[in-house]
């Protein structure tokens, strides 16, 4: 059956004089070779950080930002400074590599 002649029905309206080649991709399969999708394009990998032994001095800092951040935002709060920056985060932060001072 043609989708436009089902269309037409549904929506009441007077029967296509389309010719076949033309009406829909049901009366003539080669018009859905002008739709078919392309193949998908492949997402480039980002590279993983290099990580070597962390950084007992970037770590203390973390620890040391994510306690001065709960006591001036959070000073009531019932939750520990490790919800705002989690233990293991501060791991994988300081084992990333060598860390510039912003002076």
């Amino acid at each position: 059956m043609c989708r436009c002649a089902v269309q037409a029905t549904i929506f009441r309206n007077k029967t296509p004089t389309v010719d076949a080649l033309e009406c829909c991709d049901l009366c003539n399969p080669r018009l859905f070779d002008c739709t078919r999708p392309s193949k998908p394009i492949a997402a480039t990998r980002q590279q993983a950080a290099k990580k070597g032994l962390p950084a007992d001095s970037v770590r203390e800092s973390l620890y040391s930002w994510r306690q001065a951040i709960k006591k001036e935002k959070y000073p009531r709060a019932m939750f520990s400074p490790q919800a705002i920056l989690d233990d293991e985060t501060c791991e994988q932060l300081a084992a990333i590599g060598p860390v510039r001072s912003q002076e």
